[in-house]
């Protein structure tokens, strides 16, 4: 399910889309269904050349239009600050704050899907524990290093890293928020969509360049670099997992010739994120992508955060040394992420639950009404039913019939890399083998 869950939601169809509207926006160009979806799928292609093609070269352009994001940022909260201030044409900032959540709509499908945005708007929280290894390597070569202290703990160094990066994104996503609230019209803001902060560039500095050019532009340079690292972190995530040999394929995928990069999990990613542009209907690509993209991950989150409790329960752990989710967070994630799954298709809060109304308030199409409300689970549901049913009749229903086993075994790629492979192997035979070696060498 992992395996397949990473390759499929490792879409960066999300990014290439932003990318395509701010640009539009920007250029004066006349949007249309089309051109979004294929300047979408024309800078997607040249990142993920990019990033097949040379690693250093990838992280540059990364880093350097992360000064771009923060910048971006920053211009964000400063300005919202001088409306809040009163340095700007705003007449009443605070108008919208005194009541912020009239006439909004309670449906449980707004709520979740309000949901689904949150949760990918903190995507990727959970990525430091892929660089563990490479914590401890640096701080290993580091002269005057300890191995005692916590300076060369990788875990209490990506504990530490972790709170403060979610505490200070968490503070500026609020400010950010508030800045929204403070500048544009409750009406505007609602209908807003993915270019919420031309409309408040546009309330704060008028429609001239500011609005028109450079913050779109700053937006578009953000959507490369965070489309840039989505590639890398996924790839890197698809190749060691195809090095377990549960992957089709796994010499193709497993390979860095000729670039050094790993050219076969950025290929897949390519053709799913070009078929997730060319697919959903422009208007509602968006919110569509986000909310497909984040409903599996809800059916792994359950099952691995039930993962915890049962290891935790069959094995001793020492009490020092280790970093420890608190219960109580677990517990919190695990109630997230059932209410999340359930309230697609749940009751209406009328003074208690009256009664199942499927489909919700509105019709059956969502709640911006572009699209079948419960399509993005129905995609969900989909890829881990596949899941469960690929790996049933790889590793279950095939060998069964064709009576053999599948045996892991270990090859030596070009270039020395290592990766695993499954390789079939007749039952009489695997027998055979096993009765005739002795217990002891003598």
């Amino acid at each position: 399910m992992y395996a397949i869950r990473t390759i499929i939601l490792g879409s960066t169809a999300v990014s290439a889309t932003v990318f395509a509207q701010y640009t539009m926006h920007a250029l004066d160009i006349t949007v249309t269904s089309s051109r979004q979806k294929w300047l979408a799928v024309g800078m997607l292609s040249a990142c993920l050349a990019v990033c097949a093609i040379s690693n250093r070269l990838s992280f540059k352009i990364m880093n350097a239009l992360g000064f771009v994001k923060i910048a971006s940022m920053a211009f964000i909260i400063c300005t919202g600050i001088a409306v809040l201030s009163g340095l700007t044409p705003i007449k009443d900032p605070l108008e919208n704050l005194k009541a912020p959540f009239e006439g909004s709509n309670w449906s449980a499908n707004a709520l979740v899907t309000a949901l689904m945005k949150i949760d990918y708007s903190y995507d990727g929280w959970n990525c430091a524990i892929i660089f563990m290894s490479e914590v401890q390597t640096q701080q290993d070569d580091t002269p005057n290093s300890s191995s005692g202290s916590s300076a060369s703990d990788p875990v209490k160094i990506v504990r530490r890293a972790g709170y403060a990066a979610l505490g200070l994104v968490t503070l500026i996503f609020l400010i950010i928020n508030i800045a929204y609230f403070a500048a544009i019209p409750k009406e505007t803001l609602s209908q807003s969509g993915s270019l919420v902060g031309v409309l408040f560039c546009e309330s704060v500095y008028g429609i001239g360049f500011v609005s028109k050019r450079l913050f779109p532009l700053m937006v578009t340079s953000s959507c490369i670099g965070l489309l840039i690292a989505t590639t890398l972190y996924h790839a890197r995530i698809v190749r060691e997992t195809a090095r377990q040999g549960v992957l089709p394929y796994p010499e193709f995928l497993s390979s860095t010739w000729p670039f050094g990069t790993p050219g076969g999990p950025i290929l897949i990613q390519w053709v799913l994120s070009v078929l997730l542009i060319l697919l959903p209907p422009a208007k509602g690509a968006f919110e569509f992508l986000i909310d497909s993209h984040i409903y599996p991950n809800l059916v792994f989150g359950t099952l691995s955060a039930l993962a915890v409790w049962i290891l935790r329960a069959r094995t001793t752990l020492p009490e020092k040394g280790i970093f420890r989710a608190w219960n109580g967070f677990v517990a919190i994630y695990i109630v997230k992420c059932i209410v999340s799954l359930v309230m697609p298709c749940w009751f209406e809060l009328r003074g208690g639950p009256t009664h199942i109304r499927i489909p919700p308030r509105g019709g059956s199409h969502s709640d911006d009404g572009r699209m079948w409300y419960a399509m993005y689970c129905v995609v969900g549901l989909v890829l881990i039913v596949f899941s469960m049913l690929y790996y049933w009749v790889w590793m279950i229903l095939l060998p069964r019939l064709g009576g053999y086993e599948m045996v892991q075994e270990t090859v030596t790629l070009e270039g020395g890399a290592l990766t695993n492979r499954f390789e079939k192997v007749p039952i009489e035979r695997s027998r055979d083998e096993e009765d005739t070696t002795p217990l002891l060498n003598e």
